[in-house]
């Protein structure tokens, strides 16, 4: 718990600094969404299947439009649950699954169309892992990491684009492309991939 709040509290100085930097007035808003991911390299592809695993996202931003012709930048805090699912192909069942919590903390560049209806964006992203856990699905044996399993940092890009329903709601769609394992005695093989499908209000 300590470690989340300290790691909050990073995040609300990288907003603070944000707003200070840009001479532009912010606008804020919150965000949700489901999140479908994996790990970067497949392990055993003859043996097992790798579905999304699904998960949620929750966070905030701080939002700068039109700095320059159409340019602007946005950056989020989201507390994340992303990770792999693993599937016996000679069963059909769950094998095991990968779970983990983290903070990203992303920094992404936006250009808007359409008036600023639409949105593409994209950037690198800074993550914080609080732990996860690994499922063996066939025994329901549950295993908590342990400090040494895992990378607590993660460094990665982020893509996507928004689109503005009303003048406060939107929908979004992002890919995270995250460039550090998470695991690390799969080294490069656990990096997180994730699909991102949400909602955003505006403030």
């Amino acid at each position: 718990m300590k470690k989340i709040l300290l790691t909050l509290a990073l995040a609300a100085l990288a907003f603070s600094a944000s707003a200070q930097a840009v001479k532009v007035p912010a606008s804020w808003g919150v965000r949700a969404g489901l999140n479908l991911s994996s790990y970067a390299a497949k392990v055993n592809p003859d043996h097992l299947n790798y579905p999304p695993k699904p998960g949620f996202f929750l966070g905030a931003f701080a939002e700068w439009e039109n700095i320059v012709d159409y340019f602007g930048l946005r950056v989020e805090a989201d507390l994340s649950t992303l990770g792999d699912k693993e599937y016996s192909k000679a069963v059909d069942e769950a094998r095991l699954t990968n779970n983990s919590v983290n903070l990203l903390i992303p920094v992404m560049a936006q250009y808007g169309f359409m008036d600023g209806r639409l949105n593409v964006m994209a950037g690198p992203q800074l993550g914080f892992c609080f732990g996860g856990s690994s499922k063996d699905e066939f025994t329901s044996t549950k295993v908590n990491w342990k400090g040494s399993d895992f990378n607590t940092v993660d460094f990665g890009f982020v893509f996507g684009a928004d689109f503005m329903l009303t003048t406060k709601i939107g929908v979004e769609a992002r890919y995270n492309l995250g460039l550090t394992p998470v695991l690390k005695e799969r080294k490069k093989t656990s990096a997180n991939r994730a699909l991102s499908i949400g909602v955003f209000y505006q403030f």
